[in-house]
């Protein structure tokens, strides 16, 4: 779950509806349901009762509202997500920082390469993980902001897209270079970014008013 879907899972959470939660997060509702369904997929559990006086959480629902998230902040984030963070009662806790690295496809004119420089990858489309042209900074992977330095930038929605556009043609990314079973890509692959780019954080974030389980602070 990214911290763009648990923003999602909090505002629908708080109106009690998901029409007047996809108004206040300027969405459409089919989007904000498409990316509801989408973490329901991806945890295996039914989030939200939809009846017709609005949604509840359900006992899942409580339960992941309550668990640990993951996510990656980067310095071009840092300052954006800490916002929304205190702004959602949400904490981060930092574990490790990582070196970014470079989604590409297999096959890519550059997959040869042992590392690739920001300065190598101008040359291809690049991929901005986004929902508006105001809010890339909720893309908590985000390593080099808007693509401003690239000549063709490709704004996409989801990962899925994102991942579909890469593997069809020489589009670029960064990021954390994590791809996981079951949700990742086998048309892809991921190459070390080096040069003057800084270093990522992986963390994990709940609620500020929710002690973690034994379980998660061992975890931590």
């Amino acid at each position: 779950m990214t911290l763009l879907q648990m923003s999602y899972i909090l505002e629908v959470d708080r109106c009690g509806s998901m029409n007047r939660a996809a108004r206040n997060l300027f969405l459409s509702q089919s989007a904000l349901s498409a990316a509801i369904a989408e973490v329901e997929r991806e945890l295996g559990v039914t989030i939200f009762l939809r009846t017709n006086r609005g949604v509840t959480l359900t006992e899942e629902g409580r339960a992941r509202r309550s668990a640990f998230g993951i996510i990656f902040v980067s310095d071009m984030t840092e300052h954006f997500i800490g916002r929304i963070l205190r702004e959602k009662n949400l904490t981060f806790q930092p574990l490790v920082d990582i070196r970014p690295r470079v989604f590409l496809r297999k096959g890519h004119p550059l997959s040869g390469e042992r590392a690739v420089r920001l300065e190598q990858l101008y040359a291809y489309p690049y991929a901005v993980f986004t929902q508006s042209d105001s809010n890339y900074h909720f893309a908590e992977e985000a390593v080099v902001g808007t693509g401003a330095e690239f000549d063709r930038v490709v704004s996409v929605s989801d990962r899925a897209t994102a991942y579909n556009v890469m593997a069809h043609t020489d589009c670029v990314s960064t990021g954390s270079g994590v791809l996981p079973d079951g949700y990742g890509d086998d048309r892809l692959m991921t190459l070390p970014l080096i040069g003057d780019v800084p270093d990522m954080r992986l963390g994990v974030i709940r609620p500020r008013d929710v002690r973690p389980c034994s379980a998660g602070i061992r975890w931590s």
